[in-house]
């Protein structure tokens, strides 16, 4: 049976909360309005104001009255609230583990190491054989259309042992021109030819990578071991174009 999902904690009720507990305090007698104001350098009226909902309160602001009272967000969530939110955390990282995140890191006008973005919740059997395991957006590029659409999320091995020995039926993430995309590889007596997807079946299409191959290794960056659509989140292996494709 699934874990019952926890009512959504936004921004906006941490700051709710952050004035109620202001005015707790300041009934408790524990410090003036005048007082508090001060701690924070802004004006009496104006934090009346914000405690009594006339003005929004502010990122900064609340920022500074968290450093001046020495609070963190653990301390404007209830008990029963966090107790929830770890148990369905430690369920779901019973089944999976977090690994980066980083955004748009493939594809056409695109690099590692990308924008980190946090972490992904990922199900272990897609990383027992990753060492360095790491999760990218995707970014646009027409010559994988089919296989991979802009906004999956691919799945990449980055050990230095992702790219040897390579495997035909495999997808890497390769670096060409300043970019780094996913495409299949192949040897040749001279380098490497990537290929895509849209020219799969014409071997005379395939770019050659000039390089001995000692500095091989520079060219492939990772290996593509699943990749996920946004719309089900759910990881598979990148599937090869057919012949007649």
């Amino acid at each position: 049976m699934a874990l019952p999902k926890p009512a959504p904690l936004t921004f906006d009720d941490i700051a709710q909360r952050l004035v109620r507990d202001l005015v707790k305090l300041i009934h408790s007698g524990s410090v003036t309005e005048r007082r508090l104001a001060g701690m924070v350098g802004i004006s009496q009226p104006h934090l009346h104001n914000v405690l009594n909902g006339v003005r929004k309160l502010t990122p900064t602001v609340a920022d500074q009255f968290m450093k001046c009272l020495d609070w963190s967000v653990l301390d404007l969530v209830e008990s029963t609230e966090a107790h929830a939110l770890l148990d369905r955390r430690q369920a779901y990282l019973a089944h999976g583990r977090e690994i980066p995140l980083v955004h748009f890191a493939v594809g056409v006008g695109f690099s590692f190491p990308g924008e980190n973005c946090g972490e992904i919740i990922v199900p272990n059997s897609w990383l027992a054989r990753a060492e360095i395991p790491l999760a990218a957006s995707a970014g646009k590029d027409p010559a994988m259309e089919a296989v991979i659409e802009t906004g999956d999320i691919l799945l990449i091995d980055r050990s230095p042992n992702a790219g040897s020995p390579i495997h035909a039926d495999a997808l890497y993430v390769v670096s060409w021109q300043g970019e780094s995309i996913a495409r299949w590889v192949r040897f040749s007596s001279r380098g490497l030819y990537l290929v895509s997807s849209v020219d799969w079946a014409e071997p005379v299409r395939w770019t050659l990578v000039v390089t001995p191959a000692s500095h091989r290794a520079r060219v492939v960056e990772g290996k593509i071991i699943a990749l996920a659509r946004p719309l089900d989140g759910t990881f598979r292996r990148p599937a090869a174009p057919s012949a007649s494709n």
